[in-house]
């Protein structure tokens, strides 16, 4: 979808906002966040919102083409859950410990931090989320390491999220 002219203006202080606030540049948020914005856009992000998760992904660490390969991937997975149901819509159900496709249809960004601190939780106390991953069809090694990049920040996510409320 086309971006109102009218609100550039707004996204861009967005934009300049998270890289003040955060522990990146707005250079980063932005060639991030490019680069997951159709998945992350399908999925029901905002523009703001796609840049709060790229500025997150980056503040924790994570290089541009790892970072939004695996925002990608986790942004399909969610849609395609959503949209189909069965077995992986029940286990994000799971992890998230809310209906994931009602939350996820009402607010796709309050879902995504309900999902990721539920993450967080399992490997807090099981060590390893790679089991939980695959059963939702993030099997890759790269893709992994940046799941639980995002679920171990959880806060930061969350935080970011917060910081562009305002302007949604």
């Amino acid at each position: 979808s086309q971006y109102p002219l009218e609100k550039v203006g707004e996204l861009g202080d967005a934009l300049i906002y998270l890289g003040n606030n955060s522990a990146t540049f707005e250079s980063m948020i932005l060639a991030m966040g490019k680069d997951f914005a159709s998945a992350a856009s399908n999925a029901g992000l905002l523009p703001e919102e796609i840049l709060a998760l790229g500025a997150a992904m980056s503040s924790l660490g994570e290089d541009v083409e790892a970072g939004s390969t695996s925002i990608s991937k986790l942004m399909r997975g969610m849609s395609d859950a959503v949209a189909l149901g069965g077995d992986e819509l029940k286990e994000y159900s799971r992890i998230a410990g809310v209906d994931f496709k009602k939350a996820f249809q009402e607010d796709a960004s309050k879902a995504i931090e309900k999902f990721l601190a539920g993450l967080d939780g399992i490997r807090r106390s099981a060590g390893t989320l790679t089991p939980t991953l695959e059963n939702i069809g993030i099997n890759n090694s790269i893709l992994i390491r940046g799941v639980e990049k995002l679920a171990a920040g959880n806060a930061v996510v969350a935080k970011s999220f917060d910081m562009v409320s305002d302007k949604t």
